[in-house]
């Protein structure tokens, strides 16, 4: 343990750090609101960061997926978790923030040498240049819709996270491994996956619609059909962090579909593969009633009776992590 000294120092250097990092960040963002890019929702965390980094001094920028690089260290100290991965945040639940929607977190490393990892409020109230400020320490209420976790030494010890360490928070952001899973969570042969059933909604993936973001999730070979429950269930996966599991995974998942059981679920539908057939408008998936896969059209039928000739009707969904 270091000397009364030497912590009340460190506290004073970190607190220092930390009111400098907020305050280029508050600057940036004080320089969007008086020109208006304030006014209006991003739509997501990348889309904001494209623009704050034109007035933010950044040296890199990492997205999901690979966070870790635009950190110092590989792992943190939280709370929960001595050992925390970096690279393992994809959201903002993985920041604590409980938006109403996830978005993506992303991270920087500024020009000084500072990290953070930062996440953005789509559903922030937009700030007109007019509006007045609110205090918040450094900031001001153009950084209302903004969290992030920042490391005040630059990789130096002792890489914890708390209000009297290195490892700070903007807004009340912390480190969380949290689950990303919106329907129910347990492991089927030592593979973590999220059970969605059938509570994910479609997406237009007609040639009119091609204009909307949700239209990605259409590709590689969009359906053309208005319900297309396929790419409904891709984006359901991705909204979490996870993904359909490709034919190969998803088969081998029902290997061991007797362990969802002590998760108070039995699987015995059928369920979707990211894998795509090269029939047009069709996917492979898989029955968990027999074990046996089939191709299934991505628009569905209207009836889900075993019994009925049209019983492939509407698929259910086994995430898997990405």
């Amino acid at each position: 343990m270091l000397p009364p000294l030497i912590t009340n120092i460190n506290e004073r250097v970190y607190n220092a750090r930390e009111q400098n990092i907020i305050q280029k960040v508050t600057q940036a963002m004080n320089q969007m609101k008086a020109l208006g890019l304030l006014s209006q929702n991003y739509a997501s965390t990348d889309d904001f960061v494209d623009e704050l980094t034109k007035h933010l001094k950044v040296s890199k920028i990492c997205k999901k997926g690979k966070i870790g690089e635009c950190w110092p260290t590989k792992t943190v100290a939280t709370a929960d978790d001595p050992g925390f991965d970096v690279n393992s945040v994809k959201t903002s639940k993985n920041l604590s923030m409980d938006y109403d929607e996830e978005t993506d977190a992303v991270g920087l490393v500024l020009s000084d040498g500072a990290h953070i990892v930062l996440t953005y409020n789509t559903h922030a109230k937009p700030i007109l240049e007019t509006d007045a400020t609110m205090p918040f320490g450094d900031s001001t209420n153009s950084t209302q819709s903004i969290a992030f976790v920042m490391d005040v030494n630059g990789g130096r010890g002792p890489n914890t996270e708390n209000a009297t360490k290195d490892i700070r928070g903007f807004r009340g952001a912390k480190f969380a491994k949290g689950s990303n899973c919106t329907g129910t969570e347990f492991e089927m042969g030592g593979t973590t996956v999220c059970y969605l059933g059938k509570t994910y909604d479609t997406i237009n993936c007609t040639s009119s619609n091609s204009s909307s973001p949700d239209y990605k999730y259409c590709k590689p070979t969009p359906s053309g059909k208005s319900t297309d429950y396929w790419a409904g269930a891709k984006k359901a996966c991705e909204d979490m962090g996870m993904q359909l599991p490709s034919a190969s995974v998803l088969s081998n998942l029902y290997s061991y579909k007797d362990d969802a059981k002590s998760a108070g679920v039995t699987l015995s539908d059928w369920f979707w593969s990211s894998s795509e057939v090269s029939t047009y408008g069709y996917a492979y998936g898989s029955d968990f009633y027999d074990g046996r896969d089939y191709s299934y059209s991505k628009g569905g039928y209207d009836n889900t009776d075993r019994e009925s000739s049209n019983y492939y009707g509407h698929g259910l969904v086994l995430c898997v992590g990405s």
